[in-house]
């Protein structure tokens, strides 16, 4: 292991190669992957899956331009299937995955050739055959914890992964998915489990070829993090289906339902996940963790086992999802994380371990919480979480993969302990249940400070880069590309208008029934998945109010959140402070105008009328310009938007936490002044005997006092 510590070390180092040529951190790891998986089919015996030409051992003796053509026609042939002739070649399926659409990011020759030397000049014999997969996760380890590369989304900490495995104890036979596989971390753990407790070469023909092409699946939906997927899943002999598409699609609801779930989706606002489209699931959100959720207990076998990474959620939706999944399954046990041991993470974190029930109802009678947030020492970079960490708790776990283990509740001084499913639902379904007293209660302690320094140092570096990135793309954006096809219209003709209107509140009848309503207050410039008052069919008839049809894209007129807006993923009634329109979908996509009427707020709220607070009325909305692009166009445009509106929604979140980290700071600095820890050791005289005088004066002239008034 220690020389495959040294090579990835090594292997590294070149990214200062790749950087002077222009290779982002985030395009690093995978223009090095598309080399080392050529030498490692090589070193592993198994480059016959490639055409001659393309093999390590030809294409590594070639140098300059003629080495530089070959790699660039290589990336082409391996991921299309044709030669540069436009002849079809032969290419294994599974390779031609992992090189689709690849291109190379290197510009200079001498360059690649640096690459292909270091290479050839590792000490490749060093390193065990079966251990070149642990190689190459090493590799992307070293990319997740690098963060520059932000790459620390899609990478679970090793010892966690291996924790949760080990409780769930994976079998022979079993389906094993993971619907949010990252680089697969959680796919390879289990095939590691399983045949470190089998002899998986002395099984028959059949039960073997189910365990290395049937067993282990998923999805990725980020495409460079799938190619890594693939790559990593081959050198550690797995050929399972690991789909490049997005769980929270309608592809996700197709996944084979499984016998095991291990995973770790995607934190909130990042590209990963993909959008929400699925319409398979229960309870209707835009948090993707919990659509999440919502699949991983759908698409488990009764009987079948989950365990979970997931961030504290504590509103409506998560309420509602947690009660569905207490139905449905045995929650049986919680662990609380600690905080730290994501790379720019600021959320706090639990693995839920859950097992599916026979039937959909009262499978959770209580639930076990294991507290490893509070009191516990700082986690980061600089002191990594580390298999010993979870020992106690795995003790406390028991055996059992189901939680059916002898367990002893540790009390209210205790780590562990059991709550009844009426305690959690007296408590809203929110499970970020905290009985420990902290030690510290909410202040910094000073041994924090590197730990503390080290999370706002990711977090603004990510902040940074995405500023960074932006600004480039800003700067490289093409003002004088083509828009001849490009119409400029009035927002009149892109749809059809409407407002709504507010049911009379002294008629009771009017409310509680089962139409959505709306109010202004309820737009979040986000997706608005339900809401929070109903009126009836008498109540619709007997006001101005109308249901409006999911889809369309919803605005805020006047009132203090004037210019707000939404996109409605319910047919939904509004009252009369907030216009909708349902486009045409031949001229305006519903998501193009949403996002341009997030970039003409300032301008609306300018044309509205009213001083103390602006109005907007139908009329200035449809007499308002837009520009209008060809439809493939407005796709294309809406999908960008979509991504880099999350990057700033967590650019956004991440200052919040770091002014909020200043505020605490300083507090602990003040404290500290007055605690005289920063003195001058000057041997200056104490005030003391001044404070005496003056206090000896005071006590004086008060004892004075007391005596003329009993004179008196």
């Amino acid at each position: 292991m220690t020389n495959s510590i040294d090579i990835v070390s090594k292997l590294w180092k070149l990214c200062d190669v790749l950087r002077d040529d222009g290779v982002s951190y985030q395009n690093y790891v995978t223009e090095l992957t598309y080399i080392l998986f050529l030498k490692m089919l090589a070193e592993k015996g198994q480059d016959k899956r490639l055409p001659e030409r393309f093999r390590w051992e030809h294409i590594s003796k070639l140098d300059g331009t003629v080495l530089y053509d070959e790699y660039r026609q290589m990336l082409l042939s391996l991921g299309s299937g044709k030669d540069e002739k436009g002849n079809t070649i032969k290419i294994d399926e599974k390779i031609m995955m992992i090189y689709s659409n690849a291109q190379t990011s290197i510009k200079k020759p001498k360059h690649l050739h640096t690459i292909f030397e270091t290479f050839n000049n590792l000490d490749w014999y060093s390193v065990d055959k079966d251990h070149f997969g642990d190689l190459y996760e090493g590799l992307l380890e070293k990319n997740a914890n690098e963060t520059k590369s932000g790459a620390g989304q899609y990478f679970t900490p090793r010892p966690l992964i291996d924790s949760m495995v080990k409780l769930m104890k994976p079998k022979l036979g079993e389906l094993i998915q993971d619907p949010a596989a990252g680089t697969a971390g959680f796919l390879i753990a289990a095939d590691t489990y399983i045949k470190s407790h089998n002899d998986i070469f002395s099984l028959k023909e059949a039960q073997y070829n189910f365990q290395v092409k049937d067993a282990f699946y998923g999805m990725e939906v980020v495409h460079d993090t799938h190619r890594l997927a693939m790559m990593n899943m081959l050198l550690h002999n797995i050929e399972g289906d690991l789909k490049y598409e997005s769980t929270l699609s309608s592809a996700g609801a197709e996944l084979k339902k499984a016998d095991l779930i291990l995973t770790n989706p995607p934190f909130g606002a990042s590209k990963g996940g993909g959008s929400i489209t699925r319409d398979d699931l229960t309870i209707k959100t835009n948090n993707k963790q919990l659509c999440f959720l919502q699949h991983i207990y759908r698409n488990l076998k009764p009987g079948g086992r989950a365990a979970v990474v997931l961030p504290d959620i504590i509103d409506k939706h998560g309420a509602q999802v947690f009660e569905d999944l207490m139905n449905k399954c045995n929650l049986h046990t919680v662990l609380r994380l600690p905080t730290g041991i994501f790379y720019s993470q600021g959320v706090k974190t639990n693995v839920l371990f859950f097992t599916k029930g026979v039937t959909e109802v009262n499978n959770t009678s209580h639930t076990w919480i294991y507290d490893l947030r509070s009191n516990m020492k700082s986690f980061g970079k600089t002191n990594p979480i580390k298999a010993e960490d979870f020992y106690e708790f795995e003790k406390c776990f028991g055996d059992d993969p189901c939680g059916n283990s002898p367990r002893v509740d540790l009390g209210e001084s205790g780590r562990f302990k059991c709550f009844s499913i009426e305690e959690v639902r007296a408590n809203k379904f929110n499970l970020d249940i905290n009985w420990l007293n902290s030690s510290n209660g909410n202040q910094l302690n000073e041994e924090d400070l590197p730990t503390l320094l080290e999370q706002n140092t990711s977090k603004l570096e990510s902040i940074l880069n995405n500023f960074e990135e932006i600004v480039d793309e800003i700067n490289s954006s093409e003002s004088d590309r083509d828009k001849n096809n490009w119409v400029q219209t009035i927002m009149q003709y892109i749809g059809n208008w409407g407002s709504g209107g507010t049911p009379l509140r002294s008629k009771t009848q009017y409310y509680g029934g089962s139409i959505p309503w709306l109010k202004s207050g309820d737009l979040n410039n986000g997706l608005i998945t339900q809401a929070d008052e109903f009126i009836t069919e008498e109540g619709l008839k007997n006001s101005s109010a109308k249901i409006h049809a999911k889809g369309s894209v919803s605005i805020a007129m006047y009132g203090a959140t004037v210019g707000k807006i939404g996109l409605l993923d319910l047919d939904a009634a509004t009252n009369q402070a907030v216009a909708s329109i349902q486009t045409n979908e031949e001229i305006c996509n519903n998501k193009y105008l949403f996002y341009y009427l997030m970039s003409q707020k300032e301008e609306l709220i300018k044309k509205g009328k009213g001083a103390a607070q602006p109005n907007i009325s139908q009329e200035i909305l449809k007499a308002h310009p837009i520009p209008l692009a060809p439809p493939n166009e407005q796709d294309h445009i809406a999908s960008i938007l979509e991504e880099k509106i999350e990057t700033f929604v967590q650019m956004e979140g991440y200052l919040k936490e770091v002014l909020s980290d200043i505020a605490t700071i300083k507090e602990l600095y003040l404290k500290k002044a007055y605690n005289g820890d920063f003195t001058l050791n000057s041997g200056e005289p104490s005030v003391e005997q001044k404070l005496n005088e003056i206090i000896g004066s005071k006590l004086n002239k008060k004892e004075t006092g007391k005596k003329k008034s009993r004179k008196k």
